[in-house]
């Protein structure tokens, strides 16, 4: 497949998610986030190879500045909650918080220490 039909198909994708989303319900937007997660899917696990190293690389630094922003507004979220609402947020998003960041943490560990060093060290932690 080529990086013309692929950017075809991506397009269509999104008409398609907000024209379902307008005449019909605006949950349909989370079709979206099929749109987000299949392609890095794809592209990781090497059935897709629709980029270069140069493409690679702002892809994986757009991918980080998304994890910050999600950062920031989940600390802004529980500032917000805890100093100005008095009140403590849901248990659910201390798992939103943290679970990016053992995510990252654990990637980065695999990747750089080896799977051998990995495995030991979460085994000793947990």
């Amino acid at each position: 497949m080529n990086i013309k039909t692929l950017n075809g198909i991506r397009a269509g994708w999104i008409v398609l998610s907000f024209v379902l989303a307008a005449v019909w319900r605006v949950e349909a937007l989370l079709l979206l986030a099929g749109l987000a997660l299949l392609g890095p899917a794809l592209r990781e696990s090497g059935a897709l190879r629709d980029m270069d190293e140069r493409e690679r690389m702002l892809d994986y630094q757009a991918s980080h500045y998304a994890l910050v922003l999600l950062y920031i507004l989940l600390i802004a979220y529980f500032g917000h909650a805890l100093w100005i609402r008095e009140e403590n947020p849901e248990p659910m998003w201390y798992l939103v918080l943290v679970a990016p960041m053992l995510v990252r943490v654990g990637l980065y560990l695999g990747r750089a220490a080896g799977l051998r060093r990995l495995g030991l060290g979460l085994g000793f932690t947990w």
